[in-house]
């Protein structure tokens, strides 16, 4: 894009210079500048299609579901085959194949340079969903009890669950990490000044600082059925996806918006120095415009919003002058949103552009089976721990923009 603009710019400069000193009879341009002129004209139209066209997709990018900016595709699309079935069979001591998934912990350990008494997996296995659907038995009836019953472990019911806010908001993902890592940035840059006859340039450099990620580790214990966990069926991988998927991805949101940055838990947005915090407005419909104005003024170009779960009511009872609800497109003023529990409702909502947000993992999900601890011995169960190891930084805190609720 900066490219663009800077062509843009010369090819404006090339016909400002051309009117400015036209060469022709009364002032006018002759005809081989009027020649110049329109082909520079011509030029002029291709670059803005061009920068439209790339605005269009910058846009796109940021609001993919989370844009990586390290690793290996190829890799990627490989490490996702891994089956966390076949793992953690291969850990209770069950004959299956698993030596896609052997070699694969094992390049992980490589590569994070440490050894695991359980298995390594990608974190991007866990980056898809599978749907699940419901069924029932039949009853007892007349005859009922002669009717056979098939036990549908891939159809297992799950809970009801919070959606992860951060999909599609474009938030920059950086894997594989292996030591600590420090990202520069231009804090201020180079202004221009004037100065008079035989007087110094007024020098003025730009700024620079930078910002860190350092390996922080969440951890979790779980349970399943030793049954579930022996069949072979696809829907069982799927279900198993699924759980600690959305396990993992709401802890990952929380810290994202809200971590308190103590300890060995990450700082999240809103307790980052730096975030723009705006006066909140006296009635709800000015809640919006007055995020999205401080933002840009900052340069912020893409705006999105996670407002707080509950506030979804106060939306939804909002009407207009002939009684008609006002609807979430129109009290947004149609920018993208989402509703999360993981905004507290202190804050309402919390506005900014996700992309400048960095999360940062150390390469895998380590995932250890113990059918011996004692609470899941007893039920004839498995227990599974599971360990991420992240960070999250902010590129740039004026980025965002939320106010308190008094």
């Amino acid at each position: 894009m900066r490219t663009l603009l800077e062509r843009r710019s010369k090819i404006v400069s090339d016909m400002r210079a051309i009117t400015e000193a036209p060469q022709g009879e009364g002032g006018d341009l002759t005809a081989e500048q009027q020649n110049l002129f329109n082909a520079l004209k011509a030029e002029l139209g291709k670059a803005d299609a061009q920068i439209e066209r790339q605005a269009v997709l910058d846009d796109a990018e940021r609001r993919m579901n989370g844009v990586s900016i390290t690793g290996d595709s190829k890799l990627d699309m490989k490490m996702r085959s891994f089956s966390v079935m076949r793992a953690i069979q291969h850990q209770l001591g069950t004959k299956v194949d698993a030596g896609r998934e052997l070699e694969i912990s094992a390049e992980l350990a490589r590569m994070e340079g440490r050894s695991t008494d359980g298995i390594l997996m990608p974190y991007s296995v866990f980056e898809r969903r599978a749907d699940t659907i419901t069924t029932t038995a039949p009853t007892a009836g007349p005859g009922g009890n002669l009717i056979g019953t098939d036990h549908m472990g891939g159809q297992f019911i799950d809970m009801l669950r919070e959606a992860n806010p951060l999909t599609g908001l474009g938030m920059r993902v950086m894997s594989g990490l292996v030591g600590n890592c420090e990202i520069p940035r231009l804090k201020s840059g180079t202004s221009v000044g004037w100065f008079g006859e035989n007087s110094a340039i007024p020098q003025t450099d730009a700024q620079m600082d930078s910002i860190t990620l350092s390996p922080k580790h969440a951890g979790a214990w779980t349970e399943y059925s030793r049954n579930m966990l022996l069949q072979s069926s696809p829907d069982v991988e799927g279900l198993l996806r699924s759980d600690l998927a959305q396990v993992l991805a709401l802890e990952v949101a929380r810290t994202v918006i809200n971590g308190s940055g103590t300890g060995a838990e990450p700082k999240g947005i809103l307790n980052t120095t730096g975030i723009l915090e705006v006066a909140k407005p006296a009635k709800e419909m000015g809640y919006v415009p007055a995020l999205s104005s401080a933002l840009f003024v900052k340069n912020v170009p893409s705006v999105s919003f996670i407002a707080n779960s509950a506030f979804k009511g106060t939306v939804d009872d909002l009407l207009t002058t002939d009684g008609l609800p006002i609807g979430d497109a129109a009290f947004f003023r149609n920018y993208q949103h989402k509703y999360a529990s993981v905004v507290p409702p202190a804050r309402v909502m919390v506005a900014g552009d996700f992309s400048q947000v960095i999360q940062g993992t150390w390469s895998a999900v380590e995932v250890l089976v113990n059918p011996y601890m004692e609470s899941a011995y007893k039920k004839g169960n498995v227990a599974l721990r599971i360990v991420l190891t992240m960070d999250v930084a902010i590129r740039h805190p004026e980025a965002f923009a939320t106010f308190e609720v008094a």
